[in-house]
């Protein structure tokens, strides 16, 4: 919490600046973008460890409701979507009975949000995303996320669930290596599950199983 302050008024001063950006030579304006993006980074990196350091505290406090797990998927896509630039295609397949399960749909939301982010940060422009969902039992649904992308070793795959795993660090993607530890956290706390299947060369799919 003692990050935040002095990384606050950072990205303010930022913030300020950029209104006379204009007025600034061309090397400093390079200079403004490059500031905002460090304290951007170091400001998500504070936010994961806040979330982890709660989670593994077991001090989440759940607000479950009764929410349309479609509609949620529909805006953890849409939330997704704007880091892509376009550059991939994205591909819905929901079932029309997944129903309205008791869950947090913020939390939920953030699972589904960081599962895409990795699919959009290791696929190639043009690569196909997929998320698609159906109940898997008759109190179970299964939510499977699944890219075209660099994929995961398979001396690798143990790891990826670890704090700070970085299993492709020259891939030129930014990230905290906290986002899959964290979505592993989340739906355990919900009563589910989450795997993975991949192969070096041939994508990734997760696949998350939730109470319903």
């Amino acid at each position: 919490h003692e990050l935040k302050t002095p990384l606050t008024s950072i990205l303010g001063g930022c913030e300020a600046l950029k209104l006379m950006a204009s007025d600034l030579p061309d090397d400093m304006q390079a200079m403004l973008r490059t500031v905002e993006d460090g304290g951007s980074r170091i400001r998500a990196l504070v936010a994961d460890l806040l979330d982890l350091a709660w989670l593994e505290g077991g001090r989440v406090l759940l607000k479950r409701r009764r929410c349309d797990l479609a509609e949620l998927l529909r805006e953890a896509v849409e939330d997704a979507k704007p880091l892509s630039k376009g550059r991939h295609e994205f591909v819905v397949n929901l079932a029309p009975d997944l129903g309205h399960p008791l869950l947090d749909p913020d939390k939920l939301r953030q699972v589904f949000v960081n599962l895409l982010t990795n699919a959009i940060k290791y696929s190639p422009d043009g690569g196909l995303i997929t998320i698609e969902a159906h109940k898997w039992t008759d109190d179970a649904a299964e939510v499977i996320v699944s890219d075209q992308g660099l994929g995961i070793p398979a001396k690798h795959l143990a790891k990826i669930w670890d704090k700070f795993a970085r299993i492709h660090p020259r891939a030129g993607s930014e990230g905290t290596g906290l986002g899959l530890p964290i979505v592993k956290l989340l739906v355990e706390f919900h009563g589910g599950r989450v795997s993975v299947k991949s192969r070096e060369g041939e994508g990734s799919t997760f696949t998350v199983t939730l109470p319903i």
